[in-house]
C-alpha cells in the first residue's frame, strides 16, 4: 500500500537489477512482467494510512482506530460506517500504490504488465475489477476438473475466475485477457492429461473470454531426465518432456487462431452490472457446484444473454448513445443492472441519475443509505432524495420514465426481456439435451453437462462473430439460432483453417437458425459478414428425407449412394444422383509395431494380430509402455476409390492419444482428436500402399510401473512421486484401437 515501500523493493531486488542487465534488450526481448496471485495475506496498514484515508474518504480517521481493535465507537452503525470506508481505502491504495505503481514503473523500460489481480479466492482486501484494470494484460486462472477424490474431498477443481479478468479488459478497454491455464492438482493430473482432453476445457474458458493463454506450467531443467521436473504436485505438464510434445504442434495452432479471432473487434453483451463500491468487491469466481457467477448477480440474466461487470471508476465513465449504455472502451450495453448486493455513495447515485436521465434503461432495487461515514447522516438523505427522483413512488415492481430513461425495480430479467421483446443473442438445441434443473444437478455433482454448447459473440468490423464450443463427447447435430438478420453465415474452422460460406439456413426476420453437425468436443466460429445470398436453401435431403450435409455454398460432401435435392426459400429445386461411391471397406487386422526405444518395450518389430490396447498385452514392457510407437502395415487401394472426383480417407476408428500418419512415406497430418480421419487421396495410388501411423500417449502407465521398481530398475524419473502408493491404480488405454478403415466421399453441387 506504499509506493515508497514498493519502489524500494523493485531497485533492492530482482525487477531492476533484471531491467538493468536486460540492458537494450528490455521492451524488446524482455516485453512482459507477471505477478501470480496474491498468496501472501491480508493486508492491514502502511505508514501513510492516515494522511491517505483523509485524502480518499474526507475525514480524520484516529478518532475511530480503536475499532480495528473490535470495539465499538459511537454506534454500531458508525462503526460499521467507518470500517467500510476503511477497507475501501484499502482497496484503493492496493489498486494505485501497488499495481499501477509497479505498472508505471516498468513502463519506461517497454515492458507490460500482467498480473492475477488478486487471484481465486485470495485473503486480501480489494476492488477486483479495479485491480485488474490497473493492468496492460488482465489475467485470470482456471484449473482442471471437475473431479472428486476421496484423498481430497476439499478439492473438486475446475474453478475459474476468467469472466472476472474478460469483464475488466472489456470495460476498460484492454485487447488481451489472459489466464494461467490448465492447472492441476496432483489427484487430477498425473501426466494423465493430453490435448484433447485438454481441449474441452480451454474452449470453456475462451467462451468466458479468454483470448491468451498462460500454460502452468513449463518445468526448467539442465538434463533430459523424463518425465523430469514438476512443480512438485501441480501441472499441467506442458514441458519439452511431455510423451506428446512433438505431436502437440496441430492443437497448438487451433489454440492460436481461437485466440486471434477472439481479440477481434469487441465483446458483445446486453447487460452490464455495476457492483458497487464495497471492498472487498468481485465480479465472483467459479467453483463447480459452489460458485456460479450468473447466480451472483441478481436479477439472473438468462441464458442466451451475456453480461460485463463493471466498478464505480468504470461507472464515472458510462454514458448514454442511442439508448444504450456506452464506454469509452466501445462497450454498449442495453441495461445497466443494480444488483440486489450492491451499495452506493451519493456521488455514484448522482451518476445513475444522470445515466437514466440521458436514456439508458437501469434495472435494480432501491436504495435508502450511503454505506459511507464520509458526510453522515446527511449522506443517507442524499440517496433517498436522489432515490426518490428515480425509483417509482409505489413500493414493490414496478416501471419509472426518468428523463429519457426508466428504471425498472422488482422484477425477473425474463419478464423485462419479454416486455422488451428481445430475444436471447444465442441458443443451441441438441437432441437429448438436459432440462435446466438436470443441468444444474450436474452442476452440483461437479460434473459438467454432457449436452451443452458454449458461446462468446463479438462485434468485428463489418459484422459479428460467434464462437461455439461443444460440450459433449459425442457427435452431435446442433440447431443453433443467433440474434442476427440479413446476413450469410460463414464457418470457420480453428482445427483446419478451413473458412466455407454456408446456404441452408433460414432467417424469420429476427433471427438465423441453422443447423450443424459437431464433432465431439467440437468448435467453429461462425461469422456474419456479407449481405444475405439470394440463394438460400431450406431444406436439404436424401432419399426424400431431411439430412444436414457439409458444405461451401452450393457444393456439398456426400459420403453415401442416393437421390440428394436442395429446395430453396423460393420454391425452387436441384437434385442430383449419386451411385459410384464405394462401400466402406474395413482394413484386415496385422501390423508390425515397433516401440521408441529405451522406454522398457521390446526392440524391434512386434506383431499385433489384433489392434488392441497396450495394457492389454502380456508383455510387461508393453503392457506399461508410455512414449510413441510406430504401426506399419500395406493396404490395398483399388482403382474405383481413386477415379475421378472421388475422395478416399483412411479413418483409424478410435486412438489412444495421438496419431501421426503417413502414406508412402509422405507426411499427411496429426491426428489428436475425433474423428481421427484423414483425407489420403492426393499421397495415395492404385494397389498397394505403405501406411505408417505413430501412435504416442502419456506417461502415465509408465509411472505406475516404475513406482514399484528400485530406483536403478525404472524407466522414468520423476520430481513427484503421482504414483508412489498406487500400484494398482488403473492403466490408460493406449494404441490404435480400430477399426481401421477406407471410406470414400464425393462433392456434388446443388445450385
Amino acid at each position: 500500500m506504499s509506493v515508497e515501500a514498493l519502489h524500494f523493493h523493485m531497485e533492492q531486488g530482482v525487477v531492476k537489477k533484471t531491467l538493468e542487465r536486460m540492458g537494450p534488450l528490455a521492451g524488446k526481448v524482455l516485453t512482459e512482467m507477471n505477478i501470480d496471485s496474491w498468496e501472501a495475506g491480508c493486508q492491514t496498514w502502511t505508514a501513510k494510512f492516515p494522511e491517505e484515508f483523509q485524502e480518499r474518504r474526507g475525514y480524520d480517521m484516529r478518532k475511530w482506530l480503536l475499532t480495528l481493535s473490535g470495539r465499538f465507537v459511537g454506534s454500531v452503525d458508525q462503526t460499521e460506517r467507518f470500517l467500510w470506508d476503511y477497507r475501501r481505502t484499502i482497496g484503493d491504495l492496493i489498486a494505485y500504490n501497488f499495481y499501477g505503481a509497479f505498472r508505471e514503473y516498468i513502463e519506461p523500460y517497454g515492458l507490460k504488465l500482467s498480473a492475477e489481480a488478486p487471484g481465486i479466492g485470495i485473503p486480501i482486501q480489494c476492488d477486483q475489477i479495479q485491480v485488474q484494470g490497473q493492468m496492460d494484460i488482465p489475467q485470470g486462472e482456471f484449473w482442471l476438473g471437475p473431479k472428486k477424490d476421496p484423498r481430497f474431498p476439499q478439492w473438486p477443481g475446475g474453478q475459474d475466475n476468467t469472466k472476472e479478468a474478460a469483464v475488466a479488459a472489456h470495460v476498460y478497454g484492454k485487447k488481451i485477457v489472459s489466464c494461467e491455464a490448465f492447472t492441476s492438482f496432483g489427484h487430477h493430473d498425473g501426466f494423465t492429461q493430453y490435448p484433447y482432453t485438454l481441449k474441452p476445457v480451454g474452449d470453456r474458458q475462451f467462451c468466458k473470454g479468454m483470448n491468451e493463454i498462460v500454460f502452468h506450467c513449463y518445468a526448467h531443467q539442465p538434463d533430459d531426465r523424463e518425465p523430469g521436473m514438476t512443480l512438485g504436485q501441480f501441472g499441467v505438464h506442458m514441458q519439452r518432456s511431455v510423451t506428446w510434445w512433438d505431436q502437440a504442434r496441430d492443437w497448438i495452432t487451433y489454440l492460436r487462431r481461437c485466440q486471434f479471432m477472439l481479440r477481434q473487434g469487441r465483446f458483445f453483451a446486453d447487460a452490464c452490472y455495476y457492483y458497487g463500491e464495497d471492498v472487498p468487491g468481485s465480479a465472483w469466481y467459479f467453483a463447480p457446484g459452489a460458485l456460479d457467477p450468473r447466480k451472483r448477480m441478481l436479477p439472473v440474466l438468462p441464458k442466451g444473454y451475456d453480461y460485463d461487470v463493471c466498478n464505480r471508476e468504470i461507472l464515472d465513465k458510462m454514458t448514454v448513445i442511442d439508448g444504450q449504455v456506452a464506454l469509452p472502451s466501445g462497450m454498449r450495453y442495453a441495461y445497466l443492472v443494480l444488483p440486489e448486493h450492491a451499495r452506493y455513495t451519493p456521488a455514484a447515485l448522482e451518476k445513475v441519475y444522470e445515466l437514466v436521465s440521458a436514456g439508458a434503461t437501469v434495472i435494480g432495487p432501491r436504495p435508502s443509505r450511503s454505506p459511507s461515514l464520509n458526510n453522515f447522516p446527511s449522506a443517507d438523505q442524499k440517496i433517498q432524495e436522489l432515490a426518490a427522483k428515480i425509483w417509482p413512488q409505489k413500493p414493490g415492481a414496478g416501471e419509472r420514465k426518468v428523463g429519457k430513461g426508466r428504471l425498472i425495480t422488482g422484477k425477473s430479467f425474463e419478464q423485462i426481456l419479454a416486455a422488451d421483446d428481445l430475444q436471447p443473442d444465442f441458443v443451441a438445441s441438441l437432441p437429448g439435451q438436459e432440462t435446466e434443473e438436470e443441468q444444474q444437478k450436474i452442476a452440483d455433482d461437479f460434473a459438467i453437462s454432457k449436452k451443452q454448447i458454449r458461446y462468446i459473440h463479438r462485434k468485428v468490423e463489418g459484422g459479428d462473430a460467434y464462437f461455439i464450443a461443444s460440450q459433449s463427447g459425442e457427435n452431435e447435430e446442433a440447431t443453433l439460432r443467433f440474434r442476427i438478420t440479413g446476413k450469410t453465415p460463414e464457418l470457420w474452422d480453428p482445427s483446419t483453417g478451413e473458412r466455407t460460406t454456408l446456404t441452408n439456413y433460414s432467417d424469420d426476420g429476427t433471427a438465423i437458425t441453422l443447423t450443424l453437425k459437431v464433432e465431439p468436443y467440437g468448435s467453429r466460429f461462425i461469422l456474419f459478414r456479407e449481405a444475405a445470398s439470394k440463394n438460400v436453401i431450406g431444406q436439404l435431403s436424401k432419399d426424400g428425407q431431411p439430412i444436414n450435409l457439409d458444405g461451401n455454398g452450393h457444393e456439398f460432401t456426400v459420403w453415401e449412394n442416393g437421390n440428394y435435392a436442395a429446395e430453396f426459400t423460393d420454391g425452387r429445386k436441384v437434385q442430383a444422383s449419386v451411385t459410384d461411391i464405394p462401400a466402406p471397406e474395413t482394413v484386415p487386422q496385422g501390423w508390425m509395431v515397433s516401440f521408441q526405444k529405451e522406454r522398457g518395450a521390446p526392440a524391434g518389430q512386434v506383431a499385433f494380430d489384433k489392434l488392441v490396447s497396450w495394457t492389454t498385452r502380456p508383455e510387461e514392457g508393453i503392457k506399461y509402455f508410455s512414449g510413441t510407437a510406430t504401426y506399419e502395415k500395406g493396404i490395398n487401394i483399388s482403382q474405383e476409390r481413386l477415379k475421378e472426383g472421388q475422395r478416399v480417407y483412411l479413418d483409424l476408428g478410435q486412438v489412444k492419444h495421438i496419431a501421426e500418419l503417413f502414406v508412402n512415406d509422405k507426411p499427411v497430418g496429426i491426428l489428436w482428436k475425433p474423428p481421427f480421419r484423414a483425407d489420403i487421396t492426393d499421397v495415395a495410388k492404385p494397389g498397394a500402399n505403405k501406411v505408417t501411423i505413430e501412435i504416442t500417449n502419456v506417461w502415465k502407465n509408465r509411472l505406475i510401473k516404475d513406482a514399484t521398481l528400485p530406483q536403478d530398475q525404472r524407466v522414468t524419473w520423476c520430481f513427484y512421486p503421482f504414483y508412489r502408493n498406487e500400484p494398482d491404480a488403473p492403466l490408460m488405454e493406449s494404441g490404435l484401437l480400430g477399426p481401421v478403415r477406407l471410406q470414400n466421399a464425393t462433392r456434388i453441387p446443388l445450385r
